[in-house]
């Protein structure tokens, strides 16, 4: 098919605006990313896509030759899709914030699992009570200060050694007063150690 002429038998292009669309693009692209970069705070790729589909959105108006000043209205189509962005983004994030708050109800300890925790708390309290005056203080200054063997060892006058001796048995007797069945099976195998003076 032959290309169009006008009354004087020149040829006409089949799309006479191509020209001044690549022309307008390339005018206000660089201005519009940079736009989108200093005043939404996009990177680089994100700013030239937007700029883009700004540029698209022209083109896909009925007339936008029709359109008496380009530039601004590229801008405010820039500004549209950005409000756009934004909003879906806080969506977005409302609903992860729910899926947040969801599972963190799910997380809170039930009545029964307060109750739990009070008597292990009582059983072990009970038990750390119950220990020699030496070893209890050597466990505690290990367990709830977090006191190095070293310091405790200067502390109470005795070797390092002492001190693991002292704590290891401490542990040993939270583990009897949580898990009494346990220790009872284990004991009907091995006889555990007697108490010597030194740890009184």
């Amino acid at each position: 098919m032959p290309a169009p002429s006008d009354s004087r038998g020149a040829v006409t292009p089949l799309y006479p605006q191509e020209h001044a669309w690549t022309e307008l693009y390339r005018a206000h692209r660089t201005e519009l990313v940079n736009y989108i970069k200093g005043q939404w705070h996009k990177d680089e790729d994100a700013a030239q896509d937007l700029a883009h589909q700004a540029f698209e959105r022209f083109l896909c108006l009925p007339d936008p030759a029709a359109i008496d000043r380009p530039r601004a209205y590229l801008f405010q189509l820039v500004r549209n899709l950005l409000v756009d962005e934004h909003r879906k983004e806080k969506v977005r994030q409302d609903h992860r914030d729910s899926v947040n708050v969801l599972e963190a109800e799910d997380e809170q300890p039930t009545p029964e699992d307060l109750a739990i925790q009070q008597q292990t708390l009582d059983q072990l309290q009970t038990a750390i009570e119950q220990l020699p005056s030496k070893r209890q203080r050597a466990f505690v200054l290990s367990r709830v200060h977090n006191l190095s063997y070293r310091d405790i060892a200067q502390d109470m006058g005795i070797s390092t050694e002492g001190v693991k001796k002292h704590v290891m048995r401490a542990l040993d007797a939270c583990h009897q007063a949580l898990y009494p069945k346990s220790v009872r099976s284990a004991t009907t195998k091995t006889k555990l150690p007697q108490q010597r003076e030194g740890d009184k």
